[in-house]
Order: structure tokens, then sequence, then C-alpha cells
């Protein structure tokens, strides 16, 4: 709610908005970890969602990664790390249980994960290094 009661968003915050994204993956990786009697409808359910969420966010990536870097950019890496992880762990779920599941998608959410935490990890050195840069010539 307030993501769409503040719109638009201040810069500075705008990639939190990919939060939005982890909690249906979490609720699945949790799901097929802790329940003993998985119901594949539920999952399935959950995993629509999920997908869902995920397609938002990729859209929005591109127009993120091209704003200044804030530190509100460690937002980014999280939900596509957690959602990587869930729909891993649901596709060796649903293979496990007799079906036919295309491993290329999980492979290319993995990828992705991979490419977006390096991509804010070396955000964040440069950031830091900027900061270092100041504070020396402050001296």
């Amino acid at each position: 709610l307030r993501y769409a009661k503040h719109r638009p968003l201040p810069e500075k915050y705008r990639p939190t908005i990919m939060v939005l994204t982890a909690p249906m993956s979490i609720c699945i990786f949790g799901y097929l970890s802790a329940v003993p009697t998985t119901s594949t409808t539920l999952l399935l359910c959950m995993l629509v969602l999920a997908a869902g969420s995920y397609l938002i966010a990729l859209c929005s990536l591109p127009g993120l990664m091209r704003l200044p870097f804030y530190p509100a950019h460690s937002a980014l890496g999280f939900p596509m790390v957690v959602s990587a992880f869930a729909f891993k762990r649901a596709s060796e779920y649903l293979t496990s249980q007799g079906y036919v599941v295309w491993t290329t998608p999980v492979l290319v959410t993995e990828l992705l994960a991979i490419v977006v935490v390096c991509y804010v990890l070396a955000r964040y050195l440069r950031y830091l290094y900027g900061q270092l840069q100041q504070t020396g010539a402050a001296k």
C-alpha cells in the first residue's frame, strides 16, 4: 500500500520495490522445507504468484539499474536469490513427483541472481571507494 500511496517514490527508495518479489518465494521454500506432505496444487498456485511477482520485478530491473547508485540498491539482490532458490527447490520437488519440468527458466533465474548480486557488489565497492576518497580528501 505504501508504494501505491506514495507515487512516485523518491529515486533513492525505488530499488526497495524489489523486496515485494521475495515473500511468495520465501513461502515456497519454507513450505517445501517444513511440510512433510506437500500439496502439489498449493505449490503450483504459489509458483504462479511467485513467477508473476518475479516477472514484474524483472520488468522494473533495467530501470532500477540505470539509477544512480544508492545503498537501497542492496534490495535488488535478496529477492532475486530467494526466487532462484525457490524455483530450483520447486523444480526438484515436481521432478521427484514425476512431473516434466523445463529447467531452463530455473537456470536463467540462477544466472540472473548471480549477475544482480555481482552488479550490486561492484556498485557498492565503487560507492564505498568514493566515500573513502571523499573522507580522505576532507582531511
